[in-house]
């Protein structure tokens, strides 16, 4: 169920002990969690401590073009723009599917005839967008596609939307919502001088680990420990 700023930082707000059923901040707390709240949502996102949300797509490739911008209105129309391509597949044109690498960056850099032409296109290197003014991503392949009528389908994670304001909600993947309120308390404890109990710190730790466990079976990844997650929210 979406949710907004103010419902997750009132539930932080109980859970710190800071606050009693009913209550509220002052609008100038609100704006202060709000920026630590959406600090937390870039890092989960930019740190990979969390799987943002998943998607699936196929854009096509064309003869003699071996780079595609990704975003709102470009030549793959993903948008937004992914943060991370996972998995790629080749659909040929005759109907033959073969699964493609995405590469790193120094893969990239030292591959072989790089610019050869083929239509059995193998590998993929993506750029996300940097962020800013700059919402469009960069897609690469190799070797060159020869003729048209070819696809890649692709598996990507998309970065967590961010809270606008403090009102407008905004929809979890099942599970993050409470990871994100007790992290979200563990954020504004120094904001009032509190610290956070044992039992506070135990619930976060159990409800990280539980994603982390979900991450590593459907993506085969681990999180940042939740130690560590926390260090990031109130840097």
């Amino acid at each position: 169920m979406p949710s907004s700023l103010t419902q997750f930082a009132n539930a932080a707000g109980l859970d710190l002990g800071i606050m009693d059923s009913g209550g509220a901040f002052s609008g100038q707390q609100y704006l202060d969690i709000l920026a630590k709240a959406n600090r937390i949502l870039d890092n989960w996102s930019s740190e990979q401590i969390q799987v943002p949300f998943a998607g699936l797509a196929a854009e096509a490739l064309t003869a003699g073009n071996s780079q595609y911008n990704v975003g709102a209105a470009q030549a793959w129309p993903v948008s937004p723009a992914p943060l991370k391509i996972v998995s790629a597949t080749l659909l040929m044109n005759n109907g033959v599917q073969l699964p493609m690498e995405v590469v790193s960056a120094s893969k990239w850099d030292t591959l072989p005839d790089r610019g050869a032409s083929s239509n059995l296109v193998r590998y993929l290197f993506y750029t996300p967008a940097p962020g800013g003014l700059i919402l469009t991503g960069v897609a690469q392949v190799s070797p060159v596609p020869q003729a048209n009528g070819g696809f890649v389908s692709f598996q990507f994670w998309r970065a967590f939307t961010q809270f606008a304001d403090i009102a407008t909600a905004i929809l979890f993947p099942p599970g993050y919502e409470l990871a994100f309120q007790l992290e979200l308390a563990l954020a504004i404890a120094p904001m009032f001088d509190e610290t956070p109990s044992a039992e506070l710190e135990a619930a976060y730790g159990k409800a990280m680990n539980a994603l982390r466990k979900l991450n590593a079976e459907l993506w085969g990844i681990e999180s940042l420990a939740p130690e560590q997650a926390a260090v990031k929210a109130t840097e």
